[in-house]
């Protein structure tokens, strides 16, 4: 019994919070752009994979600051005879330039394909696309693994 009464109780609140809604509340409607229909887990999926785009924009900016200040210190210092020969200290610090040289033309050329917002959105209308389709029995459906592989404009055309 109480159980029905928690029921109908939670009913009457929803009701009245969806009457203060409706007489409070102004839609302005602007929708004549598409539609994408897609589920949690896609949009979640594109989202990681366009934070870790964006993250990849500043990773330069270590490798940058190293060899910055590599090259000065070569620049700038005497090397002295201390545990090793200056010249050791000296190959040691130009060997370590070289290899944050690597490194920064690595993350700078990494940097450049970063994902735009169109191209995050165009990934999630290919996976809504794709569920549109499988549901409609357009394109048989396939296990997840496999449908990152697979191009759905080619199972169109088929």
């Amino acid at each position: 019994m109480a159980r029905k009464s928690k029921k109908r109780n939670s009913t009457i609140i929803q009701g009245a919070v969806h009457q203060e809604l409706i007489n409070k509340s102004s839609v302005h409607l602007n929708v004549g752009e598409g539609f994408i229909v897609t589920t949690e887990d896609k949009i979640h999926l594109c989202l990681i994979k366009y934070m870790t785009s964006v993250e990849r924009k500043s990773s330069w900016i270590a490798p940058a600051g190293l060899l910055a200040s590599i090259v000065l210190t070569i620049l700038t210092s005497n090397f002295k005879d201390w545990l090793f020969s200056h010249y050791v200290w000296q190959a040691i610090f130009i060997i370590t330039g070289a290899l944050c040289l690597i490194w920064l033309i690595r993350e700078v050329y990494k940097s450049g394909k970063a994902m735009s917002v169109e191209e995050v959105i165009d990934e999630i209308k290919k996976s809504s696309e794709r569920k549109m389709q499988e549901d409609l029995g357009l394109i048989p459906m396939q296990p997840y693994s496999q449908l990152a592989k697979t191009d759905p404009s080619r199972e169109i055309q088929k």
